[in-house]
């Protein structure tokens, strides 16, 4: 049989690794990353995220399908019809148009979405 120190062969777990390099930096003073060294990133990452999505919406406009459809599996009336004229690029979506839609006819082929 042979002797082998305490511990020796064996990584010590994950979680104690962890305590140990944290008590080590906090002896230091170094408690992680300071907001001076985060802010280009974060800056970076914010004005990324702004930039996406407001080019999303442009996209979006631009290419016309932010025209807003009302969806109704019956038919409307004629009072809805006058409402959404009224409205001015709202397009109304009744259950013949969605029979057409789901046999595979275009969308931009049953309504005008410009």
């Amino acid at each position: 049989m042979a002797w082998r120190r305490h511990g020796a062969g064996r990584r010590e777990p994950r979680r104690e690794r962890r305590r140990r390099t944290v008590r080590l930096l906090r002896a230091q003073g170094r408690y992680g990353p300071e907001f001076r060294e985060v802010l280009p990133a974060l800056s970076c990452l914010v004005v990324a995220v702004c930039l996406t999505v407001a080019g999303a919406a442009s996209a979006y406009r631009v290419l016309g399908a932010g025209a807003p459809l009302v969806v109704h599996r019956g038919t409307f009336s004629v009072r809805d019809v006058r409402w959404a004229r009224r409205q001015g690029g709202t397009r109304l979506l009744d259950g013949a148009l969605l029979h057409r839609w789901a046999h595979g006819t275009p969308l931009h082929h049953l309504i005008d979405l410009s």
